[in-house]
């Protein structure tokens, strides 16, 4: 799963980059409504998924983007609630 860092829609299929070689793909995408982020799952590489780094092309552009260990969600509903 990785966290996009700037606004730009994404919808699955969208290249997953490292240093500028393409990795793999995206499979789903959308806004992450709770944490307020753009969220993609995709899959690269067992041997290039140590990195946290990582760029997500989407609509021509390169996003950067963050491999999460960690469902994004807030368990407690602190954050909805607020």
């Amino acid at each position: 799963m990785f966290a996009l860092e700037r606004d730009k829609p994404v919808y699955g299929a969208e290249a997953i980059l490292r240093d500028g070689q393409v990795l793999g793909v995206t499979t789903s995408a959308g806004y992450g409504h709770t944490i307020g982020k753009y969220l993609a799952y995709g899959y690269v590489p067992a041997a290039d998924s140590r990195h946290a780094d990582y760029e997500i092309e989407s609509f021509g552009e390169r996003i950067p983007a963050r491999r999460l260990d960690n469902p994004p969600y807030d368990p407690e509903r602190k954050k909805i609630l607020a």
